[in-house]
């Protein structure tokens, strides 16, 4: 039976007593952490908590990392102190060559949501930050010209047609307009989607010119587009990462989102342009079901997924079995919201005796923690998708290793990783939402697999060549 909110596994030991919620600093203030002082000691915020903060420093001498000692506590952004407050140091480590020290506050708490407010008019009265348009190339501009006058005209003639009638409209109606209006665009979104493709390819070699270019989309491309519910969580971050599984579920399920059809018309552009994930769970399944195809139905098939998120593949991997097989599902995920989603989705799969899923809420570092993953041994397939895209070479390397020690002899592991391809979602991705990943061509999918020596190795691209899946399969 699926794990529900009430039966997936809490804490134990010194982690079960209560701690507050701590956030993350990036997550919290939207990317513009404040500077943390401990009377003359400077810190990066690392994370805060209604009683106290953490932060990393360049090492220390011994008579700076002295433990209990009382001092003032400030956060300061762009030179204006937005808290100050007597606090203690409660503790104090070298880590990975820094110094990361935690503080208590001693006889206040901080109030969270003043501080994010006092933070964003420290940032939003500070000058802003423009692109610098020396390195930004003419034919760059003109092309985010293109791109904002193509959303603008459409958007404007949507409201100029349909706007003093469609609150009148039926759900079906409005969807009706909806699927007619993207097909109408889709060809020259897609166009442009494309040419933007190529142009921030050609410079990502170069790192100032891309970051300029990256400024400049931020500045002329990204407003015309937020008011699209794909482009606004993804831009927004709500989660403090862009690809939460809502993300998934808006490309997976295609429907128009928002109050307006100008506000469809726009979130219909998102779903263009993010295409490659509905992709990529499609080609997933298809490995997946080819995988188990010459295996008999009554036997134990037992998969694992990795950063699982809603976990929609399951539908369709079940969908190309003989009707007599089943499925045993480990899903994987930070966001306890997903893991709830999918059993909740499940349920008629789950009832029919088609599937079991067991639900994992856990960090994705216990991948590398060879006591804490110790329960995903003996799996026939171990996939993910959309995580190793945010690993550096080293770490998505050790991941692949750590998976493929996991399965069975005659079993699989399948990463699937945005591509590099200019028929991908570079520009889009990249330049217009910050959604930074590490984009990877074939040769860089194959060095991932450089820990597994004995391994039948493969790549597969989806039907789009926006996705580059690696396969590797452990002998028998």
């Amino acid at each position: 039976m699926a794990k529900h909110y009430e039966e997936l596994a809490g804490a134990s030991g010194r982690a079960s007593e209560f701690r507050h919620r701590r956030f993350e600093s990036a997550e919290l203030f939207q990317g513009e952490p404040p500077r943390m002082f401990f009377d003359d000691e400077s810190y990066d915020l690392k994370n805060i908590s209604s009683s106290g903060a953490a932060g990393s420093a360049p090492p220390a001498d011994e008579a700076v990392r002295e433990v209990n000692r009382i001092g003032v506590l400030r956060l300061v952004q762009r030179g204006e102190e937005i808290f100050r407050a007597a606090a203690r140091r409660a503790r104090s480590e070298l880590r990975s060559g820094r110094n990361v020290a935690g503080f208590a506050l001693e006889r206040t708490r901080f109030d969270l949501a003043d501080l994010q407010r006092r933070n964003a008019l420290a940032v939003a009265a500070a000058p802003l930050d423009l692109p610098a348009h020396d390195l930004v190339s003419p034919e760059y501009k003109a092309f985010c010209a293109d791109v904002a006058a193509f959303v603008g005209a459409h958007g404007m003639r949507i409201e100029r047609l349909f706007g003093s009638a469609e609150s009148g409209y039926s759900p079906a109606e409005r969807e009706a307009v909806f699927r007619s209006l993207m097909k109408t665009v889709e060809p020259a979104w897609r166009e442009l989607l494309l040419q933007g493709n190529r142009l921030a390819l050609a410079v990502r070699d170069d790192k100032a010119r891309l970051k300029a270019m990256k400024q400049y989309t931020e500045a002329a491309v990204t407003p015309c587009l937020v008011g699209g519910a794909t482009w606004r969580r993804c831009y927004v971050k709500p989660m403090g990462y862009p690809g939460d599984y809502q993300i998934m579920n808006y490309m997976y399920d295609q429907r128009p989102e928002g109050a307006t059809l100008r506000e469809n018309f726009l979130h219909g552009l998102g779903l263009i342009a993010g295409r490659p994930i509905d992709t990529r769970m499609r080609t997933l399944a298809r490995i997946v079901a080819e995988h188990f195809a010459a295996k008999p139905a009554a036997g134990e098939r037992r998969v694992a997924s990795i950063g699982a998120g809603p976990a929609r593949e399951l539908e369709h991997i079940l969908a190309a079995f003989d009707p007599a097989a089943g499925l045993v599902a480990t899903l994987v995920d930070q966001e306890i919201d997903a893991l709830e989603y999918a059993a909740n989705r499940s349920r008629p799969l789950i009832e029919s005796g088609r599937l079991t899923i067991e639900a994992r809420h856990t960090s994705f570092k216990s991948m590398f923690d060879p006591g804490g993953i110790r329960g995903l041994a003996g799996q026939d397939v171990i996939y993910s998708l959309g995580l190793v895209d945010y690993f550096s070479p080293l770490l998505a390397t050790r991941f692949v290793g750590r998976a493929y020690e996991l399965v069975r002899p005659g079993g699989k592991v399948i990463i699937g990783n945005a591509s590099d391809s200019p028929l991908g979602t570079y520009w889009a991705m990249e330049q217009v939402l910050d959604w930074t990943l590490y984009f990877r061509n074939i040769e860089e999918m194959r060095a991932l697999a450089r820990e597994t020596p004995d391994a039948r190795v493969s790549i597969c691209p989806d039907p789009l060549d926006s996705i580059y899946f690696l396969v590797l399969e452990k002998p028998a």
